[in-house]
C-alpha cells in the first residue's frame, strides 16, 4: 500500500517549496500538489500545481504584505475549480510580486461569470510579470483566424493605489487584463507594459478587450501588443448618445478614466472590434504614438463631444468622432 502525503517545508526565513512526498513505492515525481489557500510566506513552485476540483477557491491567497509567489517555470493549473476559479488572489495586500519565470496559469472559464485569474483588490504595489495565461487551452485557437469564446479575466486590479502588470502573455479571455477604480497617487506607478493579449474575444459576447481602464487615473498603458481581441456582432457596431453599442474595441478608456498615458509604442492591430477608444466622459487621457491598423469600424475613437483627450501621432487608418487634433491618413 502507498500512503500520500503533501506538505510545506520551509528552508529560508519566508521561503517555502511546496513539496510532494511520498511513502512507499510506485508514486512518481510528477504527482499532482493541491491548492496551499492563504499562505503568509513567499512561495516557489518546485513543480507543477493542479488543483482538484475539492480544492480551496481561491487557490493561492496572499496572507502577507511584500510577499513573492514565484512560478519557478511550472504551471499552476486551476482549470478544475470552474468557472469561479481564481489562481491568484493579493487579498488586499501590498507588495504583492507574482513571478512566472516561464511558468503559466491555467483556467477553463466556459460562462460569462466575472471570475479573474489574478484578482488584486486594494493595496498598491503590485507586480505581475513574465506569466504565460489561458483560458480552456483545449479551446483556444493556434490561429488568429480562429475565433476565441473567450471568458472571464485574466487579470484584474480594482481599487488599487498602484501596480506594475508587465511581459505577461495572455490569450483566450473575455478581458485580458482590467484596471478599475483604481486611482495612482503623485509619483505612484500604475504601469501596464510590454503584454502580449492575443484572442481575447467572444463572437456574441459585448465587453470583450485586451485592456480596460474603467474609472482608474494615473496609469501608463506602453509598448503592449493587442490583436485579434474585441468584439463585432451582426448588428454592426455604432454609437449612440456618446456610448459605444454593439462592439467592444481592443483597448478601452471608460466612465471617468482621466489623465492615463496610453503611449510609447503600443501595437493595436487586427482585432475583432475598434482599435483605441475612449467613451464620453473620460478626459485628459494622452493618447500618442501609437500603432492602430486594419481594426474595423474605426482605429481611434473618442465619444466625447469635445475634444477631451489628446490624441497625436499616432499611426492609424481611420479616426472617428473627437479625435484631435489627430487625423489619420
Amino acid at each position: 500500500m502507498v500512503t500520500k502525503k503533501a506538505f510545506w517545508i520551509g528552508f529560508a526565513p519566508k521561503q517555502w517549496t511546496l513539496v510532494a512526498v511520498a511513502f512507499g513505492l510506485g508514486w512518481p515525481c510528477s504527482s499532482r500538489a493541491q491548492c496551499p489557500g492563504t499562505i503568509t510566506n513567499n512561495l516557489v513552485l518546485q513543480g507543477d500545481l493542479t488543483a482538484t476540483a475539492s480544492d480551496t477557491n481561491p487557490c493561492i491567497v496572499v496572507g502577507a504584505d511584500n510577499l513573492t509567489i514565484n512560478l519557478n517555470g511550472h504551471t499552476l493549473d486551476v482549470s478544475a475549480l470552474g468557472d469561479s476559479a481564481v489562481a491568484i488572489d493579493t487579498g488586499g495586500h501590498s507588495g504583492t510580486t507574482i513571478v512566472g519565470n516561464g511558468g503559466s496559469i491555467i483556467t477553463a472559464y466556459a460562462s460569462s461569470a466575472a471570475a479573474s485569474a489574478i484578482h488584486a483588490s486594494g493595496g498598491s504595489a503590485t507586480t505581475i510579470t513574465g506569466v504565460t495565461m489561458t483560458n480552456a487551452p483545449a479551446t483556444c485557437p493556434t490561429s488568429g483566424n480562429q475565433q476565441a469564446n473567450g471568458f472571464g479575466t485574466a487579470i484584474r486590479i480594482e481599487n488599487a493605489s498602484g501596480a506594475s502588470v508587465t511581459a505577461n502573455q495572455i490569450t483566450c479571455y473575455l478581458v485580458g487584463i482590467a484596471v478599475v477604480n483604481s486611482v495612482v497617487p503623485r509619483r505612484g506607478t500604475g504601469l501596464l507594459s510590454g503584454n502580449i493579449l492575443t484572442n481575447n474575444t467572444n463572437p456574441s459576447l459585448l465587453g470583450a478587450a485586451g485592456i480596460v481602464l474603467q474609472a482608474s487615473s494615473g496609469w501608463s498603458v506602453q509598448n503592449n501588443q493587442i490583436t485579434f481581441s474585441g468584439s463585432n456582432l451582426p448588428s454592426g457596431c455604432k454609437s449612440s448618445t456618446g456610448q459605444l453599442q454593439d462592439c467592444s474595441p481592443a483597448l478601452q478608456l471608460l466612465q471617468n478614466a482621466s489623465n492615463n498615458e496610453i503611449n510609447s509604442g503600443n501595437q493595436v492591430r487586427s482585432n475583432y472590434g475598434p482599435g483605441i477608444y475612449a467613451q464620453a466622459g473620460t478626459s485628459g487621457n494622452r493618447i500618442t504614438n501609437n500603432t492602430a491598423l486594419f481594426n474595423p469600424t474605426g482605429d481611434l475613437w473618442d465619444d466625447n463631444p469635445t475634444r477631451s483627450n489628446f490624441w497625436n501621432k499616432n499611426t492609424c487608418g481611420l479616426e472617428v468622432g473627437s479625435v484631435a487634433p489627430q487625423k489619420c491618413p
